[in-house]
C-alpha cells in the first residue's frame, strides 16, 4: 500500500481531531450552588455569615446580610479565611471571580486564593494564586485557574493598618464568589457533555472536552489513541468500535459482504484496523452486513477510505485546491467542506463579493463605507469613518449600543422608550409612546416645553420658580425655594396643607372657620381662631390681650402677660393685687379684701377698700386698726377706731386693741387703780399701785405714779418725798415701802444673772468660728442691749421678750417634734460648754473603728440633740412674712438671714448663710421655695450670683408637697417668675440624681447677660430615714466635679431647709477639712451651723449619715469611668507594666474584700429556724432577713421562706429576684414566689437537681396544690414558654432562658459573646413586660452574681453613661456578700463590658 492509500482513512479523521483541538475554551456555569462555604471565626448571630458571599446580588455593596464577615479581633490572630468545599468528588475549575467590600480594599492586601484537594489553612503556597503586593488589589478579582480541586480558600495572613496607632488582625470580607468550570467527567458551555470514557479518570477540559491527563488506550488498535481528543486513531480492537473504541461492535462476529466483490475483501471492513478497508466500484455498489440474529442496533459507525486531504483522483495524484477548507471531493476537486474565509466557489477560486468577507463569504460589512471591505478580514477599505449606526473602527462591525445611533453612534434616543431605537437614524422601536419628559412622536426627541414634563408632557410644574423644571422627574431648576403655596422640596409639586400657606408653607393661618388662600394667606369671613389676629390670622394677640380676634383683655395676669388663647396667665406664681389666684386671675377680690391673692383683709369703717391698693374711704378705720387700708394691728399701748386711744394703764401699756382690755389684769401701772381697762388715774393726793399710797403735800397733790410732792414740803407732821411718813409712833411699824426693797434686791439678782448668761454667751463665740462685726452686733443689739434696735426696728427690753415670739405663730414642725424654741438658761449653759466639743474629734484613720463603736454602744443616738431656737428670728416672724415660711415653727435668725436687696418692701426669704471652716458664707442654707416665694428665690440666686442648686427632696412625698416647681416643665417654655426669666436647657436623668441646667436673665438688669445655675436634685433619699452612703457620696462627687463660673454661694435646700441640707452641707464642709487637717469633728460643725440656722441635721440618723459618707469619701476613691472613655483607659491598664497582684483589678477586687459586709447570725433568723433550714441547699448560703422575698401564696403545709434575696435595679421596675435550684420540697415555693412577686421571666444557669423539676416535657402538665404549670410548643430550645396558672384561674406566661453553654458546666464565666447575648436576649423581653426577673443557679450566688452584676452595670450604663464596675458590686454584695466572691469573676465583668463596647462600636462603624 503507498503512502496515499495507507493514509485515505485517516484524511477525515485527522481534520475532526484538528478542529477540536482548536476549539475556544468558553467560560463555564457557577459552580458555587453545588458545595458549603465556611469561614475562620464568625461575626455573630445571623450577620457576615459565610454563605452570604455565594448568594446574589453580584456586588461589592456592603451588608452584613449579603457579605461573609469574620470576627474583628485586635489582638492579633494569625489568619483568616474564606472555604467552599464542593458537593462532587473533584470539579475541574476555568476561572475564580471575587466581590470584595467596597472601600476595604487594605483589608484585601496581600490575599492568597488557593484551590487544593484537602481542607488544612495555612494551604500549599504551590497551590495558590498571591496577591502581587504592589499597592492595593482591586476590590473585582476575575482570575483564571485550569485546575482541577476539591476546596476553593481564600485565606489572608496578613492584617491590616486601620489607623495611626492600630493595627488589626486579618479579616475576610467577601460581597460575592463565582466558581466557574465543570464537575468531573462533563464539559460544555452547561457541562452536559460528557467526557471521552477513556480520558484518564474521566476528566477533561471544560471548554474543549480534551483529556486533562491523557487517554487510556486498552481498546485502541495498536494499542494507541490521541492523547487530547482520546481518539483511537489507528481503530479499535476486536469487538469494539467508535472514535473512542467505546462501543461494542456487533459486526466483529457477523457475516460481510460486497456487491461487486472489488478488489479488497469485504471483511477488512470489520477488522477494527482503519489503515485497512474494503473495496468495491461500479455504479451501484452495496455493502451487507449479516447479524446471525436478532439484536438491537444503538447506532452505525463508518470509516470510508480516500485520499490525503490534499490530494484527490483515481490515484490521489492531484492537489486540492489551495483554498478548500480540509480535504476535496476525490473526483471532481471540488472543495467537499468550503473554503478559506474570503473565497467562494466550487474549487474556492472566486474572493468574496463586494460587501461580503469570511467563511463562506457570509460576513457582511454594513458598517463599512460603501460597504466596502477586505473579502477575507472584514477590514474596512475606509478607515477613517464607519456608516451610520456602527462604532467607529477598523472593522465597523459593531453596532450602537442600545439607546444610541447615527455616525459613530454619537447620538442618543433618551426620549425612546426603553432606550431602544433604530440605530442608524434614532426611530423608536416602539412608536406608540416615549419615555417621561418627551413629546409623543416617531423619534422622541422633542422635550417637553418649559413647564411641563412626564409621559407626554402631561404634568406641569407649577409649584417651581418662574415654572422651570427638569421636563422628565419635574425637579426645578431653582432648588432653593418654590412658589408660595407649595412645600419646599426639589419638585415643588406638594401643595401646602390647609391652614399653611406663604413660601414653603412656613406660615400658619388660624382662620376661624376654613382654611386659608394658601399662597397671600388672607383668611375667608370670619376671623381669627383665639390667640390671633389680622388678615391672615398669623398675628399673634399683643400683650394683655387673648381670646377670639384678641378681643379679651387678661388685666389680672402679673405685667398683663397671658395665653394668647385662653388667657391662661405666663406667670402663674401670682396675679397682680386686687384678684384671686388662679391660673387665669380673672376673679377681683371680695369687698373688703385686696391686695396679691386677697389675702389681705381691710378693716375700713364706712366701705370696702380698693381691691387693689386696699386704700380705704373716707372715715378711717374699726376699732383695733390703723393705717391707709386699715391692716395695721395698733401699736403697743393703742387700740380703738384708728387706734387713738391709749391703754397707758396697763402694764408695760400692753392691752387688748379693739376696746383696751389690758392683757395683764392681775394689776395696773403705778397711779391707775386696778380694774380690767386700767384707766381710771388715782385721785388727787394717791397715788402708786391700785392708788394705795397717799400723799400729804403742803401745796397741790403728789405725782401719781410715785407719790412725790411738789415743792413746798408736807403737812404737818408728814415727812418723805412723797409725805407719807407720819412723824409719830408709827415709825416703830415696818416701813410701807420695805416690800419695794424686796423687788429691787430680786431685780438686782435677775440683772446679774443675765449678765453671767451675756458673759458665757461670749465665751462660746470666742471658742467657736469668728463671725462678722456686724452679724455680732446685729446679735447683741436684739438680744440684750435695750439702748439699740435691730434694723427692723424692734425692741428688746429683756430675754423674756425673746421667748414672747414664741406666741406669735402656732408652732408646727417639718418631720420631727421641735424642741421649746423659748431660750432657757438651762439651754445656755449647755451651749456655752462648748469645750465638751473636742471629745468629737476622730482622725481620719480611726474614723471606721468610731462608727463602728458608736454604732455597737448606740452612741449616734444617746450624743445626739436639737436645741430649737436660739436667736431673735423677729422677720420671720413679722405678720406679713409667714406666708412666706412653709413651716411655722422654722424661722432664719436675723443675724444670719439672707436680706433680698433692692426691694425693701419685700426683703425677706427662708433662707440663712451658713459658713464653713475655710470661708464665710459659703453655702445659702433654704426651704424649698413656695409658689408665693418663686420670686424671692430666683432675686435671692440672682443677686447672691449663686451657680449651683442642690436639691435634697422630692417635690411631693407621701402625698405632701414639700418644694414648689422653680424651674420650667421643658426646654420648650421658659418659666417666667416677674422679671426673671428662667430657661431649662438640659435636663439628664442619671440612677440618682436628675441633672439640669437652667439659665436665669434678669430684664431689669441690663448689664449682665443670662447666667447658667446647674442644678443638681437627688432623688433617692427616702421619705423616712437616710439614704444609701454610696448613693449620696456619688451625688455628692457629681455635684463637685461640675465646674461653676458663678462665685457665689452654693444654694442646698430641701424642705424646710435644716435637715437632709444641713445633712449635706455638713458632709461637703467636713470632708474639704478633713483632707486638710487629717481629722474630722462632726458634732463641732454641726454646732457652727446652729448658730446660722435652726436646727441643722435634724435626726440622729441623719447625724450617723454625715459619718458614714465621710467614711466611703475618705476610703473609696472614685471608680466610675465615662463610656466613651472606658476601652481606652482599661486598655491603658492592661498594659501597664505592674505585677498581676498590683494591677487595677486587683486593687479593686481587694478593696471590696475589705468592704464586703460580713452579718451576724441574728442576720438570719428566718433561714436558720428549725422549720426552714431543710430548705437551703448550702449550709453557709444564707438570705439576709431583711432582703429576702416573702412569700404570700403558701399552702397549709409551707411558710413564706425561700432562700432568695431581692437585688434592685437602676430603672424602674427593675428588680432581680436571686434564688437556688429548688429542692424536691421547695419547687413549690419557687413557684410560689414567681407568682406573688410577678415576675415574667426566668434565667436558669444551672442543670436543675434531678428530683426537682420546674416544668416537664411540652404539653406535660405539673401539678402543686396551687399550681399547675406546662410547657407550650417552642422552636428555640434555648428560650422556652411556660404557662403558669394558679388555683384562682389566674393565668401568667413565663419566659424561660436556658443558654446551654451554661447548663450542666461549672465554668462561672462563659465567653463573652454568649453571656452578652443571653443579657441582651433577656432584656429585650424584659423591654417588652417590665417585672422582677427570677434569676437561677445551683447554690443562688456564684454563676447568678456574675449575670446579676453584668446586667446592673449595663442598666447603669444605659442611664448614666458611665461604667462603675466597682461599686455595682459593691452594691449586690450588700444584698448577698457571696456574690463574686473570686477575682476572676471580677476581672472578668470588666473584659465582658469592654467587649460589649467594643462590638456596640464595631455596629456603629459597620
Amino acid at each position: 500500500m503507498n503512502f496515499l492509500e495507507a493514509h485515505k482513512a485517516d484524511m477525515l479523521l485527522v481534520f475532526l481531531i484538528h478542529k477540536t483541538v482548536l476549539l475556544a475554551v468558553v467560560a463555564q456555569h457557577n459552580l458555587t450552588p453545588f458545595g458549603t462555604a465556611s469561614q475562620s471565626s464568625y461575626f455573630g448571630g445571623n450577620m457576615g455569615l459565610p454563605v452570604y458571599a455565594i448568594r446574589p446580588p453580584i456586588s461589592n455593596e456592603w451588608s452584613l446580610y449579603q457579605c461573609s464577615h469574620t470576627h474583628v479581633d485586635r489582638s492579633r490572630t494569625p489568619a483568616d479565611w474564606w472555604m467552599f468545599q464542593f458537593s462532587y468528588e473533584y470539579v475541574y475549575i476555568t476561572d475564580i471571580a471575587i466581590y470584595y467590600r467596597t472601600g476595604f480594599e487594605r483589608r484585601m492586601d496581600g490575599f492568597k486564593l488557593c484551590v487544593t484537594n484537602t481542607s488544612n489553612t495555612p494551604p500549599d503556597s504551590d497551590a495558590c494564586y498571591e496577591d502581587p503586593g504592589t499597592g492595593f488589589p482591586n476590590i473585582t478579582q476575575n482570575i483564571s485557574w485550569n485546575k482541577l480541586g476539591k476546596y476553593v480558600i481564600y485565606y489572608d495572613d496578613k492584617g491590616y493598618q486601620e489607623g495611626p496607632n492600630r493595627y488589626d488582625s486579618p479579616v475576610v470580607e467577601l460581597c460575592y464568589v463565582a466558581i466557574n468550570g465543570c464537575q468531573k467527567s462533563s464539559w460544555g458551555n452547561n457541562c452536559e457533555t460528557s467526557c471521552a470514557d477513556n480520558c484518564i479518570n474521566g476528566n477533561c477540559f471544560p471548554g474543549n472536552g480534551s483529556c486533562v491527563w491523557g487517554c487510556d488506550p486498552m481498546y485502541c488498535f495498536n494499542d494507541f489513541c490521541n492523547k487530547d481528543t482520546a481518539v483511537c486513531t489507528d481503530g479499535c480492537k476486536k469487538n469494539r468500535t467508535g472514535n473512542h473504541c467505546n462501543k461494542y461492535n456487533l459486526a466483529s462476529y457477523s457475516s460481510v459482504s460486497q456487491i461487486p466483490s472489488g478488489s479488497h475483501a469485504a471483511s477488512l471492513a470489520i477488522d477494527g484496523n482503519k489503515t485497512s478497508c474494503s473495496k468495491t466500484q461500479g455504479k451501484t455498489s452495496t455493502f451487507q452486513i449479516d447479524l446471525k440474529k436478532a439484536s438491537i442496533v444503538t447506532g452505525l459507525f463508518v470509516t470510508f477510505g480516500g485520499c490525503p486531504p490534499t490530494h484527490y483522483g483515481s490515484v490521489c495524484s492531484k492537489l486540492c485546491p489551495e483554498k478548500c477548507q480540509g480535504p476535496c471531493d476525490l473526483e471532481s476537486g471540488n472543495c467537499t467542506f468550503g473554503c478559506l474565509d474570503g473565497w467562494t466557489g466550487n474549487k474556492c477560486e472566486q474572493e468574496c463579493d463586494d460587501g461580503h468577507f469570511g467563511q463562506n463569504c457570509l460576513g457582511f460589512c454594513d458598517g463599512c463605507l460603501s460597504y466596502s471591505c477586505h473579502h477575507v478580514n472584514g477590514l474596512c477599505d475606509n478607515k477613517t469613518t464607519c456608516n451610520p449606526g456602527y462604532v467607529y473602527g477598523q472593522y465597523c462591525n459593531k453596532e450602537c449600543s442600545n439607546g444610541q445611533f447615527g455616525t459613530n453612534c454619537s447620538k442618543f434616543c433618551t426620549g425612546c422608550k426603553s432606550d431602544m431605537c433604530d440605530r442608524v437614524n434614532g426611530l423608536c422601536d416602539n412608536t406608540h409612546a416615549c419615555k417621561p419628559g418627551y413629546v409623543y412622536g416617531d423619534y422622541c426627541n422633542k422635550e417637553c416645553p418649559t413647564g411641563q414634563y412626564g409621559t407626554n408632557c402631561t404634568q406641569f410644574c407649577e409649584g417651581c420658580i418662574s415654572n422651570i423644571c427638569d421636563h422628565v422627574g419635574g425637579l426645578c431648576n431653582n432648588t432653593d425655594a418654590c412658589k408660595p403655596g407649595y412645600v419646599y422640596g426639589d419638585y415643588c409639586n406638594e401643595d401646602c396643607t390647609d391652614w399653611n400657606f406663604g413660601n414653603n408653607c412656613s406660615s400658619k393661618c388660624n382662620c376661624l372657620s376654613e382654611p386659608c388662600n394658601k399662597e397671600d394667606g388672607i383668611c375667608p369671613q370670619g376671623g381669627c381662631k383665639e390667640g390671633w389676629h389680622g388678615d391672615s390670622c398669623t398675628q399673634w394677640c399683643d400683650e394683655g390681650k387673648f381670646g377670639r380676634n384678641c378681643n379679651d383683655s387678661c388685666e389680672g395676669c402679673i405685667s398683663n402677660t397671658c395665653e394668647a388663647t385662653d388667657g391662661l396667665c405666663l406667670n402663674t406664681t401670682e396675679c397682680k393685687p386686687g384678684y384671686y389666684f388662679t391660673e387665669y386671675c380673672n376673679n377681683t377680690c371680695d369687698d373688703w379684701y385686696f391686695g396679691i391673692n386677697c389675702t389681705r383683709k381691710c378693716n375700713c369703717l364706712t366701705g370696702p377698700c380698693n381691691r387693689l391698693t386696699g386704700k380705704c374711704p373716707e372715715g378711717g378705720c374699726i376699732k383695733g386698726w390703723q393705717g391707709e387700708s386699715c391692716t395695721e394691728g395698733c401699736n403697743e399701748g393703742h387700740f380703738g377706731r384708728n387706734c387713738n386711744s391709749s391703754c397707758d394703764g396697763c402694764i408695760s401699756n400692753s392691752c387688748e386693741a379693739i376696746g383696751g382690755l389690758c392683757y395683764n389684769t392681775t394689776g395696773c401701772e403705778l397711779g391707775y387703780l386696778v380694774d380690767e381697762y386700767c384707766n381710771k388715774t388715782c385721785d388727787d393726793w394717791y397715788f402708786g399701785y391700785n392708788c394705795t399710797g397717799k400723799c400729804y403735800c403742803l401745796i397741790g397733790s403728789c405725782n401719781r405714779l410715785n407719790g412725790i410732792c411738789p415743792s413746798g414740803g408736807c403737812q404737818k407732821g408728814w415727812h418723805g418725798e412723797s409725805c407719807e411718813e407720819a412723824i409719830s409712833e408709827l415709825q416703830k411699824e415696818d416701813p410701807p415701802y420695805a416690800a419695794a426693797i424686796g423687788g429691787g434686791a430680786t431685780a438686782v439678782i435677775l440683772i446679774l444673772l443675765i449678765v453671767v448668761v451675756f458673759i458665757i454667751y461670749r465665751r462660746r463665740l470666742i471658742l467657736t468660728k469668728d463671725r462678722k462685726v456686724d452679724r455680732k452686733s446685729s446679735i447683741n443689739e436684739t438680744s440684750f442691749d435695750t439702748s439699740k434696735k435691730t434694723k427692723n426696728n424692734h425692741n428688746y427690753a429683756n430675754i423674756d421678750s425673746i421667748a414672747k415670739a414664741k406666741d406669735d405663730t402656732p408652732s408646727v414642725t417639718e418631720s420631727e417634734d421641735t424642741e421649746s424654741q423659748i431660750v432657757k438658761v438651762d439651754d445656755v449653759n449647755v451651749y456655752g460648754n462648748v469645750l465638751s466639743v473636742l471629745k468629737y474629734k476622730i482622725m481620719v484613720e480611726d474614723l471606721k473603728t468610731a462608727i463602728h463603736e458608736k454604732q455597737k454602744g448606740e452612741d449616734f443616738k444617746k450624743e445626739f440633740y436639737k436645741k430649737g431656737l436660739l436667736y431673735p428670728h423677729v422677720e420671720g416672724s413679722k405678720e406679713e412674712n409667714k406666708v412666706k415660711n412653709r413651716f411655722l415653727s422654722l424661722w432664719p435668725y436675723d443675724h444670719s438671714r439672707v436680706v433680698l436687696e433692692g426691694d425693701t418692701a419685700y426683703d425677706y426669704i427662708n433662707a440663712s448663710y451658713i459658713d464653713n471652716y475655710e470661708k464665710e458664707k459659703a453655702y445659702i442654707a433654704a426651704q424649698g421655695p413656695k409658689n408665693e416665694t418663686l420670686r424671692d428665690f430666683w432675686h435671692m440666686i440672682w443677686q447672691e450670683k449663686v451657680g449651683k442648686v442642690v436639691m435634697v427632696t422630692q417635690l411631693k412625698e407621701n402625698q405632701k408637697t414639700k418644694c414648689a416647681q422653680y424651674w420650667p416643665k421643658s426646654v420648650t417654655k421658659p418659666l417666667a417668675v416677674n422679671n426673671y426669666i428662667v430657661t431649662l436647657k438640659e435636663e439628664r436623668k442619671h440612677t440618682v440624681y436628675v441633672y439640669r441646667l437652667l439659665t436665669v436673665l434678669n430684664k431689669n438688669d441690663t448689664n449682665e447677660k443670662e447666667r447658667k445655675i446647674h442644678h443638681f436634685h437627688f432623688t433617692q433619699w427616702p421619705d423616712h430615714g437616710v439614704p444609701d452612703s454610696i448613693k449620696l457620696v456619688s451625688f455628692y462627687r457629681k455635684v463637685k466635679i461640675e465646674k461653676c463660673y458663678q462665685n457665689g454661694p452654693m444654694v442646698v435646700h430641701c424642705s424646710a431647709g435644716v435637715g437632709r441640707t444641713g445633712t449635706f452641707i455638713a458632709i461637703d464642709a467636713l470632708y474639704k477639712n478633713g483632707e486638710n487637717v487629717g481629722y474630722v469633728n462632726v458634732m463641732e460643725c454641726i454646732e457652727m451651723m446652729r448658730k446660722d440656722r435652726m436646727n441643722m441635721v435634724q435626726t440622729y440618723e441623719q447625724y450617723e449619715a454625715v459619718f458614714e459618707a465621710l467614711l466611703e469619701l475618705f476610703t473609696v476613691p472614685e471608680t466610675s469611668i465615662p463610656k466613651n472613655d472606658f476601652c481606652k483607659y482599661i486598655s491603658d491598664q492592661e498594659h501597664k507594666t505592674v505585677p498581676r497582684n498590683q494591677n487595677m483589678y486587683k486593687v479593686e477586687f481587694q478593696r471590696l474584700e475589705t468592704l464586703r459586709p460580713v452579718y451576724p447570725q441574728s442576720a438570719y433568723t428566718a433561714a436558720t429556724s428549725k422549720e426552714n433550714i431543710q430548705k437551703n441547699s448550702k449550709k453557709k448560703i444564707f438570705p439576709h432577713d431583711k432582703y429576702r422575698p416573702y412569700l404570700m401564696s403558701y399552702g397549709k403545709t409551707s411558710n413564706d421562706y425561700i432562700n432568695a434575696v431581692i437585688v434592685p435595679g437602676y430603672e424602674e421596675k427593675s428588680k432581680i429576684l436571686v434564688t437556688q435550684c429548688p429542692l424536691e420540697k421547695t419547687v413549690v415555693d419557687f413557684w410560689t414566689m414567681v407568682y406573688d412577686h410577678q415576675s415574667n421571666i426566668v434565667v436558669l444557669l444551672d442543670q436543675l437537681n434531678m428530683n426537682a423539676p420546674l416544668w416537664l416535657e411540652q404539653h406535660e402538665l405539673l401539678e402543686f396544690s396551687q399550681f399547675s404549670i406546662v410547657q407550650e410548643n417552642v422552636s428555640n430550645p434555648d428560650e422556652l414558654q411556660l404557662t403558669l396558672r394558679h388555683e384562682n384561674q389566674c393565668e401568667r406566661k413565663i419566659t424561660v432562658f436556658t443558654p446551654n453553654e451554661s447548663i450542666g458546666t461549672s465554668d462561672n464565666m462563659l465567653p463573652s459573646n454568649i453571656i452578652l447575648d443571653l443579657l441582651k436576649n433577656v432584656n429585650d423581653c424584659w423591654e417588652e413586660n417590665k417585672g422582677p426577673i427570677t434569676v437561677i443557679c445551683s447554690d443562688g450566688c456564684s454563676k447568678s452574681g456574675v449575670f446579676v452584676a453584668l446586667r446592673l452595670i449595663l442598666e447603669k450604663l444605659a442611664i448614666d453613661d458611665e461604667i462603675d464596675v466597682f461599686q455595682v458590686v459593691r452594691t449586690i454584695q450588700v444584698r448577698r456578700p457571696e456574690f463574686l466572691m473570686n477575682f476572676d469573676q471580677y476581672e472578668y465583668c470588666y473584659k465582658c463590658i469592654k467587649d460589649h463596647l467594643e462590638n456596640e462600636s464595631l455596629y456603629a462603624n459597620v
